[in-house]
């Protein structure tokens, strides 16, 4: 397997790449929105609810996000502020599957063409220009994924922990990804045999505590 770099012509597409997306998805921001997209944004404006048990950090995310961008005067509306929270995160996703692919073929067209195919894709379209919180925790697991996506050499310390935190971090956005620690496991009984039992006491088992 081909080593990953990020080289110079890499980083110019990403930010091409990471450009276009923002400007799509911006454009094409949802004008009707769901009912859990009007309750989160509810929520965020007004300061309740922040810490809903499923999604502990979203809310949280989305008001201190509208209260910045409102302190530098550009953006005063709450339901605008929360569709450029998710167009971020989403904007990372599709840059991630970039590297990602990047890293395991060393393509330029594929890996421009694995990114345009979630962009592209009805569901993330859908819930990147809503405000939804999928798209976040999407974002960090897809930060995940580009940390361990090696199969020829070990992990180390530094990177197992960051596939902790952002573990963590995708769990606080949304519960339901809690459940990614299985596929976790299966990767470092599969790839990590050297180091199975300090790759799950620190990703594994870390993240839950």
């Amino acid at each position: 397997m081909p080593e990953f770099k990020f080289d110079k012509k890499s980083l110019l597409i990403a930010v091409f790449l990471a450009g276009c997306v923002f400007l799509l998805l911006f454009s094409t921001r949802a004008l009707f929105l769901t009912g859990d997209s009007i309750n989160y944004a509810l929520s965020a404006k007004n300061g309740s609810s922040l810490f809903h048990p499923h999604h502990l950090l979203y809310n949280l995310s989305i008001r201190n996000f509208f209260l910045l961008l409102n302190k530098l005067s550009m953006a005063t509306d709450i339901i605008l502020a929360a569709q450029i929270h998710n167009i971020f995160f989403s904007t990372i996703s599709v840059l991630s599957i970039f590297f990602i692919i990047k890293k395991l073929t060393s393509s330029y067209v594929l890996s421009v063409l694995a990114g345009m195919s979630l962009l592209f894709s009805l569901g993330f379209w859908r819930l990147s220009t809503q405000i939804e919180t999928y798209i976040p925790s999407l974002a960090f697991l897809s930060l995940m994924m580009l940390t361990i996506s090696s199969k020829d050499r070990m992990l180390n310390t530094n990177q197992l922990l960051m596939i902790a935190f952002l573990q963590v971090l995708a769990v606080l956005y949304h519960q339901m990804n809690i459940l990614f620690f299985i596929p976790l496991i299966i990767y470092f009984f599969t790839f990590q045999r050297n180091k199975t039992k300090k790759a799950l006491i620190i990703a594994v088992f870390l993240p839950w505590v």
